[in-house]
């Protein structure tokens, strides 16, 4: 083997069974994608909106664009990984991140703020792709469910940060240093996944399936009530955070409960994420996990829609107990069911599928708002979430019948 191969397979033949380097700057980037891209927005949307002169339509269209970019990403992903490898994917993708996250927060315009967010999303969709396929490949098959959780756990910790500084992001233009200083943690997040990967050299993804192959032999049956499940799920966690700032804003609330909501909110998260990693341990419930985790979205969605100040932290711990384990949730559900081949297109369908939802979601939320008030923003997340846990319980029924089979 020549010294140009040896470079490039060096990371997955010395790989460790627990990775802890690439799942810290893992945890980080989730943070960053997910976490500031999405939900950091929903809470500074208050002072964005002012900033900006938005109205709820025009913030969800622009909330709809990041997700736009991040579905894009996704989909280019596995075929991006075969050119450049995963490595070298995720240094680039959480480069673009940055780039998107700077100029966001240079946005004097919502043309400008929608270029920043569209990057962000597109960066983000290849860069998270790869940055899991990397993890698990280095991580033992029966470590990976803990892995996943700790993971989307990086969620949590953006809330929680973004609670505690919520009181001084929402002056006039104080929204922008949010996203300047995470352009300077995603240019770091490219570099500690570089070193962390090893030599960054150029991985093959390994996946040649195709996306007929998901459907061929009965495939549909085993996938479609997942991919529906993450669907809603999408269409309902987005409509939810993008404007639960600006609901509670609305509806007079003070802003030591507004940012209370999302400390609250991000530490049901991570506790989420610790409670799914002991279900998915469990081969009794592990099948109902999904389910749960979209129940309890749908019950947080409903209670946020109650006057009084006890029911938005409520509905926080509720919504948050499901928002990032049901990402860890499908993400082991997808990992479990199939094969290093197929993972990584695998996973980008699921996460195409979530990214459709979450395109929608945020602009149906919005024209919902602007037409009803934004009480129907709330009634229209509940119910999205119960739509997706039916489909979650029809996917455990059908998985169980494959595995019989």
């Amino acid at each position: 083997m020549g010294a140009r191969s040896r470079h490039e397979t060096g990371w997955r033949r010395a790989k460790p069974r627990f990775p802890s380097a690439l799942i810290f700057w893992s945890v980080l980037a989730m943070a960053l994608d997910i976490g500031v891209a999405r939900l950091t927005y929903g809470a500074v949307l208050p002072g964005l909106s002012r900033d900006l002169h938005l109205s709820f339509t025009s913030a969800g269209v622009l909330s709809a664009v990041n997700l736009a970019g991040y579905l894009i990403g996704t989909l280019m992903a596995p075929r991006l990984g075969t050119v450049l490898g995963m490595p070298r994917l995720a240094f680039a993708g959480h480069l673009v991140v940055a780039v998107g996250a700077a100029l966001t927060g240079l946005a004097i315009e919502p043309i400008g703020l929608g270029v920043g967010r569209v990057l962000m999303g597109l960066g983000a969709g290849v860069g998270l792709v790869a940055l899991f396929v990397m993890v698990f490949a280095a991580t033992a098959s029966h470590a990976r469910p803990l892995v996943s959780t700790v993971i989307w756990s990086g969620i949590g910790l953006a809330l929680v940060l973004t609670g505690i500084l919520l009181p001084h992001a929402l002056g006039v233009g104080e929204w922008r240093y949010a996203f300047l200083l995470a352009a300077a943690v995603g240019v770091a997040i490219s570099a500690g996944l570089w070193r962390a990967a090893g030599s960054g050299g150029t991985v093959s993804s390994q996946s040649n399936v195709v996306a007929g192959d998901v459907v061929a032999g009965g495939g549909t049956l085993r996938w479609a009530p997942l991919f529906a499940a993450y669907f809603m799920f999408g269409v309902a966690y987005i409509a939810y955070s993008t404007f639960a700032g600006a609901r509670l804003a609305s509806s007079g609330a003070p802003i030591a409960i507004i940012a209370m909501s999302w400390v609250v909110l991000g530490a049901a998260t991570i506790a989420g994420c610790a409670l799914t990693a002991l279900v998915l341990s469990s081969i009794v419930i592990r099948k109902l996990a999904l389910g749960g985790a979209l129940l309890c979205g749908a019950v947080g969605a409903l209670l946020v829609g109650f006057q009084g100040t006890f029911y938005p932290l409520l509905a926080s711990v509720f919504v948050g107990l499901g928002l990032a384990s049901t990402p860890a949730i499908v993400t082991a559900y997808v990992r479990q069911r199939t094969d290093d081949a197929a993972y990584a297109r695998l996973f980008s369908l699921a996460t195409a599928s979530l990214g459709v939802g979450q395109l929608l979601g945020p602009v149906l939320g919005g024209v919902l708002a602007d037409r009803y008030g934004s009480s129907a923003i709330t009634i229209f997340a509940a119910t999205c979430y119960a739509v997706g846990t039916v489909f979650a319980l029809v996917d455990a029924a059908t998985d169980r019948r494959a595995v019989r089979s």
